[in-house]
């Protein structure tokens, strides 16, 4: 994104075609659907790309549109003012002019601070964190902390102690942290408050893994480009010699499985399901909703009651962002259907019991510091170790599997990608322009039909409903955390 920013708005002819887009696109408010459907539809995937970033810089008031100066060659008469050729070569105008004379076509927001004062990196970590607080979820704020903390911590060490100022940041300093990351151990947990970080590297303890030094460096680079871009006075690309910190490569990393069928069988025909020995209603539920939906265990687990409704006479969930609920990406806000077998198994009743002392569906479960329910995942994979369900050498398997399962599944059962996506809540990859901005459609009674198709090789009769099972304490006493064995 930063590159494409950067080709939007400082090549010519590329600013020049991209304003004519926006053009057009403002212009379209004032047809039918049919003829704004088309103008989408026709874009290319170039196209689209330039155009969302044109539409994301001009609603933060960075693009406008305004009356192009007269020129002999490139002015714009009345007659064909709503041309989009035209209106881009007045832009192009507009920008060239901008350039030979030293100024800038684009407005940016500077700081009002004075440039020349030489802040120290603990105090511009600060700023960048509150200036990204807004847009940040809460585990992501915490984790920005972490990795910027560390990146002040090996620089104030490599500055014997002192913590570096603005005017220290220099090449060497940005070498030394990016090679030190590389050597820093994993889990830090055991060593002593005050451990240095040679203390750390001398331990000889497994590095952190080959993505993790890459979203380190990463965040370190949006960091650097933050401070140039936020007027502060510092060498210019340094970012780039982060770049070296390569991604993994593929056979460098786990693959995450779906569930056999032999491992669903041992996850759902175990005695805990068949006799009913959970002890709240997000041990017992969450799989099987995850079995039957693809949700992330994070969007099942903040659930709340009002969630769980019905749309055009369908059962659905529905996944938002309402009451500081939180999604991962913008496609996975979603309605998905219930499964006819989560109905069969009184899961509607459970909501229905559940609803009377309570405005959340799991309320025993809580985000930790992260904002994360490493609690609840914790427990998981827990349970699921004891009964032999383990993972192969380099593959993963844990909650996130069910949504390969759920995939996997539906694949087979030969359900369009597209549609796949909707329940997942993936983007789907190539779709168009159209398709990401304008439809509003949920395609509920078609992902019902697809959800049905979901078929296991799991005795779903031999688990207990909840209404038989011993988490029902939990609901006709809200005064137990957990329900008694």
């Amino acid at each position: 994104m930063d590159e494409l920013t950067y080709k939007l708005l400082n090549d010519p002819s590329c600013y020049g075609r991209t304003m004519g887009l926006l053009k057009r696109y403002q212009q379209m408010e004032d047809f039918s659907w049919n003829v704004v459907e088309q103008f989408l539809m026709e874009l290319g995937e170039d196209e689209s790309a330039l155009l969302e970033q044109a539409i994301k810089q001009h609603d933060l008031g960075n693009l406008n549109l305004p009356a192009p100066k007269q020129n002999t060659n490139l002015a714009i008469t009345q007659q064909n003012s709503n041309d989009p050729l035209a209106i881009a070569l007045a832009m192009l105008q507009k920008l060239l002019e901008a350039q030979s004379s030293g100024g800038t076509v684009i407005s940016s927001q500077t700081s009002k601070l004075n440039p020349n004062e030489d802040l120290t990196l603990d105090e511009l970590a600060k700023r960048f964190i509150d200036s990204k607080k807004a847009s940040y979820k809460p585990g992501t704020v915490v984790s920005t902390k972490s990795k910027i903390g560390l990146f002040v911590k090996i620089l104030t060490e490599h500055n014997h102690e002192n913590v570096p100022t603005l005017s220290q940041l220099n090449p060497d300093s940005i070498r030394h942290y990016r090679d030190t990351l590389l050597k820093i151990p994993a889990y830090r947990q055991s060593f002593p408050h005050n451990a240095t970080i040679n203390d750390w590297i001398r331990a000889n303890k497994p590095p952190i893994s080959a993505k993790t030094a890459k979203d380190s460096a990463a965040l370190i680079g949006e960091f650097l480009t933050w401070i140039e871009a936020d007027g502060y006075p510092i060498t210019k690309s340094l970012k780039t010699i982060l770049n070296q910190v390569k991604k993994p490569r593929k056979e460098q990393t786990d693959c995450r499985q779906p569930f056999s069928e032999g491992q669903l069988k041992t996850l759902f025909e175990s005695e805990t399901y068949q006799k009913g020995l959970f002890k709240t209603g997000a041990e017992f539920w969450t799989p099987l909703l995850a079995l039957f939906t693809g949700a992330r265990m994070s969007e099942l687990l903040q659930l709340h009651i009002t969630d769980i409704r019905q749309h055009e006479n369908i059962w659905v969930i529905d996944i938002n962002t309402d009451d500081e609920k939180q999604v991962k990406t913008e496609s996975s806000h979603r309605l998905i259907p219930i499964h006819s077998w989560l109905i069969k198994l009184e899961f509607l009743n459970y909501v229905n019991e559940r609803g009377k002392n309570s405005n959340r569906l799991f309320p025993e479960e809580d985000r930790n510091a992260h904002g994360k329910f490493h609690a609840y995942s914790t427990r998981f994979n827990r349970w699921k170790e004891q009964l032999g369900v383990i993972k192969a050498e380099n593959q993963l398997l844990d909650f996130h599997s069910f949504r390969h399962t759920v995939r996997t599944a539906l694949t087979d059962a030969s359900v369009q990608e597209s549609l796949i996506d909707d329940i997942i809540g993936h983007k789907t990859q190539g779709a168009s322009i159209g398709k990401r901005v304008y439809t509003h459609t949920q395609l509920v009674p078609q992902k019902k039909e697809a959800i049905e198709k979901l078929n296991y090789a799991i005795d779903f009769n031999k688990i207990r409903p909840w209404n038989k099972h011993k988490l029902i304490q939990i609901l006709r006493d809200p005064t137990l955390k957990r329900a008694k064995s």
